[in-house]
């Protein structure tokens, strides 16, 4: 028996197989099923039999589908491991007009400027113990390899949830890179209409909201609304004796380093320079991270300026290390320029970063990133 909820009703699917036969037994339980789609599954049914010439048993229905969630009228149907997508499952999902996936704990390795993460769905899966997963998959050498793991969930407040985990295991509040690939996530794989692209992702920080240029079907860039930058040491935290710590000195390893904090719904600690590329991240990095001055650890990043318009930034991720990318850190970035007098509020500020550029747009309400999302495969893994 496989029970099934779509929007507030539930239906139940049972196989038979003494009979060979798939039962849509909802009527006979007394239970309310959703118009039409108990109908759909056993036209499915009838035509994987005429096409096939094959009955619909269990094994050539890869056992129907293992579950259909809700989030408000996006389902999304999911076959048993090794199903393959040609069967009844893919048919009925193409009856109902939405996606189909093979149950094998499907991933899609997706990066924002080079800033990588494993993405899963736990729409149509489940994912026990992401802490060590991420820890496992993030190694580039014996794992699928990227900055961490991002589950993509089913949310009461928004389009989806996303949840973040690093490459240590450790859990992030928000990612700025990885925010606009879920955006792409959801669109692309059916989870929102195909009419909707301005979406809204719920986070540790709170939701967001994105608006997504769609290209042939495709989400290529995702625009943003990040939400206030935060100079409040209690909110970022970080230990100061001022009402804000902009331009502060503080000693890293031996050395005075001017140094502003703020929070995009995690700590950053900015730093300007005059030569970022000859810093030795990996090892002033882990120094900034751990800091006493930041209880909860921090992300650093190490900026120079070219103009009022444009910055070169690197970045050292709490609990990641050195990424080519960081959106949230982008936007404290330029946020700690403006307060500090080196950029205008209000305007266009292009971040160059080692994966590639950010357009940032900060002023004393909220903060708007703009930058690609891109998929770079599919896959299955044994977990």
């Amino acid at each position: 028996i496989s029970r099934f909820k779509c929007c507030e009703c539930v239906f139940d699917l049972i196989y038979n197989p003494a009979r060979t036969k798939l039962i849509i037994d909802a009527e006979e339980r007394g239970i309310k099923t959703v118009g039409g789609i108990s109908m759909l599954v056993a036209q499915a049914a009838k035509a994987f039999e005429y096409f096939t010439g094959d009955e619909a048993e269990i094994g050539a229905i890869e056992r129907i589908t293992k579950s259909i969630t809700q989030n408000g009228k996006n389902i999304v149907l999911v076959g048993m491991p090794g199903c393959g997508k040609s069967t009844l499952g893919a048919l009925v999902a193409e009856a109902l007009g939405r996606a189909f996936c093979d149950a094998d704990d499907e991933f899609t390795k997706m990066h924002g400027i080079s800033n990588d993460y494993i993405y899963f769905s736990t729409f149509d899966q489940e994912i026990n113990d992401p802490e060590a997963l991420a820890i496992k998959l993030s190694d580039r050498r014996t794992g699928i390899g990227g900055d961490g793991i991002i589950l993509v969930c089913p949310s009461d407040v928004a389009d989806a949830k996303m949840r973040i985990f690093n490459a240590d295991g450790s859990e992030a509040k928000m990612c700025g890179n990885g925010i606009r690939c879920v955006g792409k996530f959801v669109y692309d794989k059916g989870l929102v209409p195909a009419d909707k692209t301005s979406v809204t992702i719920d986070t540790l920080s709170g939701v967001k909201t994105l608006d997504l240029t769609v290209e042939n079907g495709k989400v290529k860039t995702a625009r943003v609304d990040m939400g206030a930058a935060v100079f409040t040491p209690s909110e970022i935290p970080v230990s100061c004796s001022g009402d804000r710590m902009i331009n502060e000195p503080l000693i890293v390893g031996g050395d005075e380093w001017m140094v502003t904090a703020v929070s995009m719904g995690n700590p950053h600690c900015v730093t300007f320079t005059d030569d970022v590329d000859s810093i030795k991240l990996s090892k002033i990095g882990p120094l900034f991270e751990n800091h006493h001055a930041f209880p909860d650890r921090v992300n650093t990043e190490f900026v120079k300026i070219i103009d009022d318009h444009t910055l070169q930034m690197r970045v050292w991720e709490r609990g990641s290390g050195e990424t080519w990318a960081c959106g949230t850190g982008a936007c404290a970035t330029v946020a700690a320029a403006v307060v500090n007098g080196y950029c205008k509020k209000g305007e266009d500020i292009t971040v160059h970063l080692r994966g590639g550029d950010l357009v940032i747009n900060y002023t004393d309400k909220t903060v708007v990133m703009t930058g690609p999302a891109a998929t770079v495969f599919d896959g299955e893994v044994e977990i």
